[in-house]
């Protein structure tokens, strides 16, 4: 079984026909969406994940006692904050991003999609069978390695398609965090479908087979993609150095006055912009692992509701206006002001949803 096949001359990207670009602009949205979902799940289930050392909070999930609050006098907290989960969901990504880029460029895109899929799929089997919560963490730990190596590896995959594929996949990352919490919020709520964490994430083990199917079977490669032979270890890593290149970076290193580009001058003309991420990207992980768990509502406003299920609803919310923000790239452009004044905003959001969490107001 060969993982990519091979022709003798790169196929210009100019060239491809419309109905292929529109089957891989269609295939690295699913790539996008699978790639994402699996972090989705277990930030979705951050709670859930973590009871597994709180007896209480256990035998009240096992038993469907998630009942609404009829009153919010008395603190609702758990013994660990689901920002632990958020820590496991970035750091396994962290490390391979950090040291990836020393070695992964020898690694084919076929091998390093295969540690993905197999990655992820170890991932959900750990989280839903671990007995005790350090496992499920490094069940955490694992999917999150495996959303970071599938990205750096498509979004580099993708400078050999045109660019209407960055698009695709856009979007798809953005709809895994639809899709991923409203079916994780939908399994588990005990008024719907009422199974437990642990079912509901094995019925999620379709998506890493679904990755798997899209990338060797749905995407047509263009010939300039890396070629690996599953029954021929030794075209697993690339001992040598590559001579080929993608059309898109060959264009742009023809292009006269590229080469003049002062790599300093850009670093300086996007800094501005670091600051503006962090601020949004701090208060917005602050919210949604440091206070959503502790904004509760009573029965009267938390549409019947406990504070399980209001939390993965939460979730659901927040990751309705990550796909729409994903999704708006065709349609409209910030301008600077726009952009600089993000951050204030975001934080002025989480000052706002501090205060709800202390007292019974709306967020």
């Amino acid at each position: 079984m060969q993982v990519e096949s091979d022709t003798s001359k790169p196929t210009p990207i100019d060239t491809i026909p419309t109905a292929v670009r529109r089957r891989n602009v269609i295939s690295f949205l699913i790539l996008g969406l699978c790639n994402n979902y699996v972090l989705v799940l277990m930030l979705s289930g951050a709670q859930d994940l973590l009871a597994k050392d709180d007896p209480a909070a256990l035998a009240a999930r096992q038993n469907h006692s998630d009942h609404c609050l009829e009153d919010l006098n008395a603190r609702h907290c758990t013994k660990t904050s689901t920002g632990l989960v958020l820590i496991c969901n970035i750091l396994g990504s962290l490390t391979i991003k950090a040291i990836g880029p020393f070695f992964i460029h020898r690694v084919p895109y076929g091998v390093r999609l295969l540690v993905v899929c197999s990655a992820q799929t170890s991932a959900i089997f750990l989280a839903a069978l671990a007995p005790n919560v350090p496992l499920t963490l490094v069940g955490v730990l694992v999917a999150s390695f495996a959303a970071g190596l599938g990205e750096m590896s498509l979004l580099s995959l993708a400078s050999h398609f045109p660019r209407s594929t960055i698009l695709g996949w856009s979007s798809g990352t953005g709809l895994a965090g639809l899709a991923g919490s409203l079916i994780y919020a939908v399994l588990t709520d005990v008024r719907l479908l009422a199974f437990s964490s642990s079912t509901a994430l094995l019925l999620n083990l379709a998506f890493p087979v679904i990755y798997f199917i899209t990338y060797f079977v749905v995407l047509v490669y263009p010939s300039t993609v890396k070629k690996a032979c599953l029954f021929s270890p030794s075209s697993w890593f690339d001992f040598k150095k590559s001579s080929k290149v993608s059309p898109n970076y060959q264009k742009q290193i023809n292009e006269p006055n590229t080469q003049k580009i002062n790599k300093m001058e850009i670093f300086k003309g996007v800094s501005k912009f670091y600051l503006s991420i962090f601020i949004i990207y701090f208060s917005q992980y602050f919210i949604n692992q440091g206070l959503l768990e502790l904004t509760l509502f009573d029965c009267t406003r938390a549409f019947g509701m406990g504070p399980a299920a209001m939390y993965r609803y939460y979730q659901v919310l927040y990751q309705t206006g990550v796909f729409i923000s994903r999704s708006s790239l065709p349609f409209f452009s910030l301008n600077l002001c726009m952009i600089l004044s993000l951050p204030w905003m975001q934080v002025s959001y989480s000052l706002r949803c501090t205060q709800s969490s202390i007292s019974p107001a709306l967020c």
